[in-house]
Parts: structure tokens; sequence; C-alpha cells
């Protein structure tokens, strides 16, 4: 079995590493193809290996080393992923097109529709092997498509976690100047319609919690320090009163999970360290009024400016290639907010067993915890750091299918 896999940042690079040492260590032949900060292309590989083949993969601007028996990415809706895949289907037919989902499908939107009608298309649709991380979350996925797609969808957990381990960690309680007599709050970020009030909560928190007992840190969604409509809210200065550190390096972020106490935000993929390491999640999604308004459809019709294109609906007619407000409004199918309401109305009642809701008391920081690890199945079926054995182990058995 020949194996070439390609990550086009560190994020995505997370999620294949663990199977590249899984490849490895079952002495596969493969070629892990990643670039790095400053786009360059780097390579690792289990066997020697021979640039200069003609067998060209010209978004990479590489020759392949050899022709694989499967392609393994983990992000299928960005450039250059998708000229990849392209590219492999039209000149390497033969080789079958892997991927490992980075994301946990805990609640549906119009948003999660529009991006699953864009998976049913080239050339998102010509993916082989689409691996899950929970049973849940792909109930979730098939519930917002509601079509038959030609992919084999297996449930096998996270990768990102193997191997996890923390041996390193003295070297981020001295970067983050984190004071273990303290107790640490860790905020995550949004790009979605509710970041306005996710600050609001966030600077609340900050302006009246007691800073000889807390310390507060920060993840920002990726990229959001260049994007746009969020790069000012870092000029001249954080627009989050009082914070002790921004984590920008996605590798600093599986100690941060760790180290700190209480994680606070809308809850979602992002928060599965959390669950891992049995901390105290606190949701906004009361004060946000996050499900109130993800399926409101005259907030996609709206276009308002101060939104991510994704949460508007002329970014979505230009995907969609659609003529007008109306067919935006078929695509969605109002019949399917209503089950996405459900989908909704039930998470929500997880979310207020297993974390803490967040109000404006601040009550979350003096209540009895909560027993996060009752939020695992639905974010990973497995949790045994095996998920990359059960894919290389599925990929070894379904060779010649």
């Amino acid at each position: 079995m020949d194996v070439i896999l390609f990550a086009s940042d560190n994020h995505t690079f997370g999620y294949l590493r663990n199977v590249y040492k899984e490849l490895k260590h079952q002495n596969y032949k493969s070629c892990f193809l990643y670039m790095d900060s400053s786009h360059d292309l780097n390579y690792d590989s289990t066997h020697p290996v021979d640039f200069t083949s003609p067998n060209p993969v010209n978004s990479l601007n590489v020759n392949l080393p050899f022709i694989p028996d499967y392609l393994i990415i983990s992000k299928d809706r960005w450039f250059p992923e998708q000229n990849v895949i392209q590219e492999f289907k039209t000149y390497y037919p033969k080789t079958k097109i892997v991927y490992i989902e980075m994301n946990c499908y805990l609640h549906n939107s119009i948003e999660i529709r529009m991006e699953r009608i864009s998976q049913s298309k080239p050339p998102q649709n010509l993916i082989d092997i689409v691996f899950n991380h929970s049973k849940y979350s792909l109930k979730n996925k098939d519930e917002a498509l509601k079509l038959k797609t030609q992919e084999t969808n297996i449930v096998v957990g996270n990768p990102y976690w193997d191997n996890l381990n923390i041996n390193n960690i003295e070297r981020v309680y001295t970067k983050y100047k984190i004071d273990k007599s303290k107790t640490q709050l860790l905020f995550f970020s949004t790009g979605n319609f509710t970041r306005k009030e996710t600050f609001k909560c966030f600077n609340y928190i900050s302006d009246n919690i007691d800073r000889d007992k807390y310390q507060i840190y920060f993840k920002p969604t990726p990229g959001e320090i260049n994007h746009p409509l969020y790069k000012n809210d870092y000029i001249p200065q954080f627009i989050i009163n009082g914070i002790d550190g921004i984590i920008f390096e996605q590798e600093d972020l599986t100690y941060m999970n760790y180290i700190c106490d209480y994680h606070i935000g809308n809850i979602s993929s992002v928060n599965y360290g959390g669950v891992l390491y049995k901390k105290q999640l606190v949701s906004l999604h009361k004060a946000t009024k996050l499900y109130e308004n993800f399926n409101n459809l005259d907030f996609f019709l709206s276009n308002f400016k101060n939104v991510r294109e994704n949460w508007t609906s002329d970014f979505w007619l230009k995907i969609h290639n659609l003529k007008s407000q109306q067919e935006f409004i078929d695509l969605v199918n109002p019949h399917n907010l209503e089950v996405f309401e459900e989908t909704n109305k039930n998470w929500a009642k997880v979310l207020k067993n297993n974390t803490h809701t967040f109000d404006y008391t601040l009550d979350f920081l003096n209540s009895p915890p909560k027993n996060t690890l009752k939020l695992m199945g639905y974010f990973n079926d497995y949790n045994d750091n095996k998920a990359s054995s059960r894919i290389v182990d599925y990929l070894k058995n379904n060779l010649d299918s």
C-alpha cells in the first residue's frame, strides 16, 4: 500500500501527522507533503524518494515520487486542496482520495447545509472515503445534506489527539507566564454572527473577576488576525480588556487546553480538548442567542456587511450559481429549518446538563463542577488514541475494493 498525504497549513498538518506515523509504524510506503507557515512545500518520507519522476502535480509545483494508492487530505473546500483533488482524479484516476474530517458537527444550520451541498459538487464529490469523528456528527452531516453521495463514510474517532502527550508543558507555562497559584480561563473566539455578543461576554468576565485569582487567555479562529473584518480588533491593542495571552500557535492550544480550568465560548469542535481533559466548559449560547439565530433565514437574506461572507445569501448565490434570493430559499428548504431547530434544541439540552450556561452573574465560577466527560460520545465514538490505526487498517483492508 502506497500513500501520499498533503497538508496545506499547520491545522491540517495536525490531523494528518499521526496517520503518517501509523503508516510508518506499519511500514507502508508513504510520503507526507506539507506546507509551512511560509507556504514552502516540505516532506517526510518512510522510504527514499525521487521527485524527478514524470508525475507532476502542477497545483503544488512538484513531481510525485510515486503514484499512490491513496491520497489523504484534511481540507476539501479551499485551495490548493481543490486543485489537488481535481488533478489527481484527472491524471491519476486509480488513486483514491481520502478525506479526514476536521470538524465535528454538533448542531445544524443553514451554513452547514450550504457547505454540505458544496461537498456534493465537483471537485469535493470526487472524494472516495471520508473518516468522521462520531456517529452523532455523521448523523448531523447527513441531516444537513439529505442527498445520497458516492463517498464511503467511516467513523474512526479523532486522529489529531492520538499519541497525545504534554511532555513539553513547562515551555508553555513559561511562554504564557502561567501563574500556578491562579485559575486560568480560556476564551474561544468565533467568526459567526454572534461575535459582537460573544466579545461582550468576554469583556464582562474580564472586567468583573478578581485578577488576583484568575488569568485569561484567548484563542482566535484560524486566520482571524488577518481577516478584513477582524484585524482591527487587534490594533492598536486587543479589543478584549486584560487578556494575559493570545494563543496563535495551534500546537500551544493542546497544552493550554490542559492548563486552563474553564473553557468559554460557543461550544464546537474546537472544545474537544476541554472534554478530553475533563475541564469545565461554559457555553455562551444563551447570552449570544446562537441557536435562536443559527437558522434565521432573514439574517442571511439581509446580507449584513459586518459578518463573514458565509453568513450571507449573496455569498451562497455565487457559490451555487443561483439567480435569485428565492432560489437560495428553495435550496435551504424551510422544512429543513424545522428539523435543524429540533436538532439544536436537543443539543442545547445536552449542553445544559453537561456544561455551565453563562450568565452575567458569573455563577459558573462558584458552581459545582459538571461531568464534561458525558459529552465524549458526541465528539468521539472511541477516545482510545487509536483513530490513526483504524484509518490505516481500513485503507489496508479495502485496498482493492
